[in-house]
Parts: structure tokens; C-alpha cells; sequence
């Protein structure tokens, strides 16, 4: 019987060239697990007081890429201020859709063959100038943040079970006025947001060399003739809050699509630096049970928190509002101090 033939895999050759090429001056570690990132880096490279994040967009990274800024924007404000972050770019994937802007908030960006090149930049502590530290009062105000909102997931943990039905949830909050809506059809918590400018899919030439057509196999795929179903998030909009009320059993993917939708709902990229509104908000997550993470259980409720959403099991819209309340004053009374 013929072995199967694995298929090469870009991100791993090169993190065998890089324990190769580094040896042991510095680690090289595949998939890290940050503390508090669902959505997180695909290499850490750290040594000699340097620390460098490698960045290989995924196909709907490629494909919507506020997705590959989110995890940009997570990732800057939860390593050390001096981490650089490196856009790994693949020739054979098509990159069009990453326009020249967009790549600009990342420190450098190679193509995955080019070893020698991403070797000097790791271990050159003065490469990656383009893009600054991320101030300290940024990462503060997160911590900040992401401390008050976990007071408030503690609270659902410690408590009984309560019953949750997601039907009657989303009757309450139609008859309170919210917007039942897509993710794509929520506003912005910026106005002057450079994200729709960033993410437009541009028709002009594209200025960095990297950014390419590539292989196109969208065009061989067949439309799907399923029935549609009942989604597996509703979002909800009201005056100053957003709710994602999950109708069916939460899974960790889909509650990654949630977190990475509502950082690019509350931050923006300013020259690779996130920065926030002054009136710094919340959003919920309103589901039944937590997705399953077995060596860390208790992740989704830090990485959620983290990136602004608090993950409760409501019985309630008031109970939703409630909460949005009294974390808001707390968050306010942080923030003006």
C-alpha cells in the first residue's frame, strides 16, 4: 500500500530552519499558547531581549483580512511592547486582498523562502524601526480593562447553573428595540475609523512587491445547494451595547470569529499601534456553555475578556443590561483616574 504523501507545510519547514539556523540563541516555539489570546501569533521567536511574532495569514485571512488585523491587534497588546510582528507571505496563495496599507502596520513582511532574510531581521535588535512600542498607557488601559470584565465572568462561574433559552432572550430584545443584524452591518465605534479604508478590497496596483495575484481556486468551487440554516450567532444592537446570543451549542472556532470581530468593532490600527475610543465599551456574549478547552478551561472567559466581550449565561435581557451598567461605571471610574 503507497504511503500517503503529506502536503509540505510552509510554517513548519520554517521553524525547523529556524531551530537550525538559531540553534541556541534563541527559542523557537510553534503555536504558542498565550494566557490571554484566542487569537494569537503562529511562531514566537525570543532571545538575547528580543521577541519576534510570525504571522501566516490563513486562507479567510486572505480572504478578509480585519480577521489577520485583529489577531495583529491582540497580539500587539498582549506581548511585550517591544515584540515585532512579521507578515509571513506565501507566493502561491493569493495575497491581493492584504492591500499595501494594511501590511504597513505590521513591522516587516517576508516571503516564507526568504530564510536568510527573516534570520537577520530576528536577530538584529535595531530592525523593525517603522513601527513603535506600544505605549505603556495602552497596555494599561487593557489590563485595566480586561480586569473589570472578569470580575463580572467570575460572578457566572461561581453561581448555579441557570436555565438559558435563547429564543425567549431574543423576543426580549426585540421588544426592547434592538437591531437583530450582521456583524459586517454594525457600526464602528470609531467614526473616523481607518478600517473601512484598510480592509477595501482596492482595484489599484498594489505597491508591495509581496502582495500578489497568486493561484486562483475560489472559481472551481460550486455554490452550495444546503438549505439554510438558523445561524449559529445572532447580533444584536442596541444604544450602546452589542450582544452575540449563540442559538446552538458555542464552539471554541466560533467564538474566535466573535472575539476577532469585535476588536475590530472597538479598536483601530494607527501606524501599528491599537489604539481605542475615549469612552471605552463593552460587548457580550450570551450562550448556554462554555466551548471546550480541556488544558484550559477557564481560557475563554480571559481571552474574551481580553479583547472586550464578557461570556454569561443570561436568563434575561435585563440581566444583560444590568451588567452592561454596572461594568460600564466601573470601567469609566478606571479609565478617568
Amino acid at each position: 500500500m503507497d504511503e500517503k504523501i503529506k502536503k509540505p507545510n510552509p510554517r513548519k519547514d520554517l521553524v525547523k530552519q529556524l531551530r537550525t539556523q538559531l540553534e541556541n540563541e534563541f527559542v523557537v516555539i510553534d503555536r504558542p499558547d498565550h494566557p490571554f489570546l484566542l487569537i494569537q501569533p503562529d511562531v514566537i521567536v525570543g532571545g538575547k531581549g528580543l521577541l519576534t511574532a510570525l504571522f501566516f495569514p490563513s486562507a479567510h485571512e486572505l480572504s478578509s483580512p480585519q480577521k489577520l488585523l485583529a489577531r495583529l491587534i491582540l497580539s500587539r497588546l498582549g506581548l511585550p511592547a517591544h515584540a515585532k510582528c512579521v507578515l509571513m507571505i506565501d507566493s502561491k496563495k493569493s495575497t491581493a486582498k492584504i492591500h499595501n496599507e494594511a501590511v504597513s502596520h505590521f513591522h516587516e513582511t517576508f516571503e516564507i523562502s526568504h530564510w536568510a532574510d527573516l534570520y537577520s531581521f530576528i536577530k538584529d535588535n535595531k530592525s523593525g524601526s517603522r513601527v513603535k512600542p506600544v505605549p505603556p498607557d495602552i497596555h494599561k488601559q487593557t489590563f485595566e480593562r480586561y480586569s473589570i470584565i472578569m470580575k463580572g465572568s467570575s460572578q457566572w462561574v461561581e453561581k448555579d447553573k441557570t436555565p438559558f433559552d435563547a429564543k425567549k432572550l431574543l423576543n426580549e430584545f426585540e421588544n426592547k428595540k434592538y437591531q437583530q443584524t450582521s456583524s459586517s452591518q454594525l457600526p464602528k465605534r470609531y467614526e473616523d475609523s481607518n478600517t473601512p479604508k484598510t480592509l477595501q478590497i482596492y482595484e489599484d496596483k498594489f505597491t508591495h512587491p509581496l502582495l500578489t495575484e497568486g493561484r486562483r481556486v475560489s472559481s472551481d468551487i460550486k455554490p452550495s445547494t444546503r438549505k439554510p440554516r438558523q445561524p449559529r450567532v445572532t447580533w444584536l444592537q442596541g444604544e450602546d451595547i452589542v450582544v452575540a446570543v449563540f442559538n446552538q451549542q458555542s464552539k471554541l472556532d466560533k467564538l474566535r470569529d466573535v472575539i476577532s470581530f469585535g476588536v475590530n468593532l472597538n479598536y483601530k490600527l494607527n501606524e501599528g499601534i491599537p489604539t481605542t475610543p475615549k469612552d471605552l465599551k463593552i460587548n457580550f456574549v450570551a450562550l448556554d456553555e462554555l466551548p471546550v478547552n480541556q488544558i484550559d478551561p477557564e481560557k475563554p472567559f480571559r481571552a474574551g475578556a481580553f479583547a472586550g466581550w464578557l461570556l454569561m449565561r443570561p436568563t434575561s435581557a435585563n440581566e444583560v443590561e444590568e451588567t452592561n451598567r454596572v461594568i460600564s461605571e466601573n470601567l469609566r471610574e478606571v479609565l478617568q483616574k
